[in-house]
């Protein structure tokens, strides 16, 4: 390259890294009375012109860039990538998360795509960036509210649509947001809100009347294998009884239309008070009937429900057809079949499996299950292996076994394990287990021994503070 040509291509350089810096200079400076002057509306159209200026600033720069190296042979392209990484991660400095989510949403909304085809984009475009996981999550949900809105009567239907339609899907809070939109809806009743909150229990705020719907249940009463049988032949019970009282409300509401009907005929010629008597019991018939409605739609839930309830807090277990049972951990997804299908629901391997469920499930919301538990698949029921490890582990933290864990019990399990994952907060899980030597560095083999010995010292002592535990297993 000619030494003027190369002069030429360096002032170049320059005067773009220069212009660039203005530019940032400019949107500092201005920053301070945008957000002071402008509504909340100008600030984002604002951001949005912002975010395209640099879109063209990115491309602009590319093209004198490859002006030269066609014209005359330019720097390496090495040192090309170099500067346009450097530049590109300065634009993109202040340009966060939810500004790249909000305006990527506009752009679909400008192209009037159905909802669902707008969250089914969100989801291809930034599924894979570990940043958005929950919003991604949240995506998902809305796609499933969606699905389940399409299986309403009507009314219903177009309800809990339009809510969805006002959903902010760039907030990472929002699908809790909506869930509760729904709750307040006097649209929608009192049946669907009931299964969404059963659907969606884990992503709710609201606090719901399950009584109206269910038996009522103590879980902290449940010890033992028998408490759940005897829990589910009362749900069984409820059931049938709802089946029978629907079939009397049915009968009972055919008899109240016919006593509507006369009394409405009644009217056309009746007159002065009479006529306002019988409008008055027409009144009563019609909100007896309202009322009528409402009963109905609960029963025909509780007679149409699975046998399940929740164990424990965030732990559902259900009864199959075939009298198998399966516990269900809410956040992560875990099924757990216990051993035995028939009935009646006893021993200890059931109790173990149970129990099982509890660590297992924490493990996996931490991603590490498999270095514990490596063969135990999700809906399966763990071997006799896998259940003694468990049942070790419990001991260690002198849990008692014999019977189902407590909540106080499933609390210290979890602060147990938190305390494991988290000893040293630079570190990953994973990472943490290999430095305490639970975990073998090498083959990523459990050490049962080492894991033991830290279990055993985080028991005995419990009453100190987590930094105080923690210092003594890094030890």
């Amino acid at each position: 390259m000619s030494e003027k040509l190369q002069n030429s291509y360096g002032m170049l350089r320059y005067a773009n890294s220069n212009e660039f810096a203005d530019s940032a200079g400019e949107n500092h400076s201005a920053k301070h009375f945008e957000h002071s002057h402008f509504t909340e509306e100008q600030r984002e159209k604002q951001e949005k012109v912002r975010f395209l200026e640099i879109q063209k600033a990115e491309k602009e720069l590319e093209d004198k860039l490859s002006f030269f190296e066609e014209l005359a042979g330019a720097p390496t392209e090495n040192e090309i990538t170099n500067d346009y990484s450097t530049s590109k991660e300065r634009i993109n400095e202040d340009v966060s998360i939810a500004e790249k989510i909000r305006i990527y949403k506009e752009n679909l909304s400008e192209k009037n795509l159905p909802p669902k085809q707008i969250i089914q984009n969100l989801i291809n475009r930034f599924e894979d960036e570990k940043a958005v996981s929950t919003w991604v999550e949240n995506w998902k949900n809305y796609l499933e509210l969606h699905d389940f809105a399409e299986t309403k009567p009507e009314k219903e239907k177009k309800a809990i649509q339009l809510i969805l339609t006002t959903a902010d899907y760039d907030n990472e809070n929002s699908f809790g947001n909506t869930l509760t939109a729904i709750y307040e809806s006097e649209d929608v009743s009192d049946q669907t809100k009931f299964e969404i909150h059963t659907k969606f229990r884990s992503y709710s705020k609201y606090e719901f009347d399950k009584k109206l719907f269910s038996a009522s249940i103590d879980s902290g009463e449940i010890k033992s294998t028998s408490d759940i049988d005897r829990t589910f032949d009362s749900i069984r019970k409820e059931k049938d009884e709802a089946k029978i009282n629907l079939k009397k409300l049915v009968k009972l509401e055919k008899e109240l239309q016919n006593e509507i009907t006369a009394l409405e005929e009644k009217l056309k010629t009746s007159k002065g008070k009479e006529k306002e008597k019988l409008e008055a019991v027409l009144a009563s018939k019609i909100k007896e009937v309202e009322e009528q409605e409402q009963i109905k739609a609960k029963l025909e839930f509780q007679s149409t429900q699975p046998e399940s309830f929740e164990i424990r807090k965030g732990f559902v277990i259900m009864r199959e057809k075939d009298g198998g049972r399966i516990i269900r951990h809410e956040n992560s997804k875990t099924e757990i079949k216990l051993i035995d299908s028939v009935l009646p629901f006893a021993g200890d391997k059931n109790l173990d499996s149970l129990n099982f469920a509890f660590p297992f499930s924490i493990l996996k919301e931490y991603r590490i299950e498999d270095f514990f538990f490596p063969l135990v698949e999700n809906g399966e029921s763990p071997d006799r292996r896998e259940r003694k490890l468990a049942t070790s582990m419990l001991k260690q933290l002198g849990i008692n076994t014999q019977e189902v864990l407590s909540e106080r019990d499933l609390e210290f399990l979890k602060k147990a394990f938190g305390i494991i994952l988290n000893a040293r907060e630079n570190l990953s899980p994973k990472e943490n287990l290999e430095a305490i030597k639970i975990v073998d560095s090498k083959d990523s083999e459990l050490n049962e021994s080492q894991f033991a010995k830290v279990l055993r010292v985080i028991r005995e002592n419990r009453n100190l503070s987590v930094d105080r535990v923690k210092e003594k297993i890094t030890k």
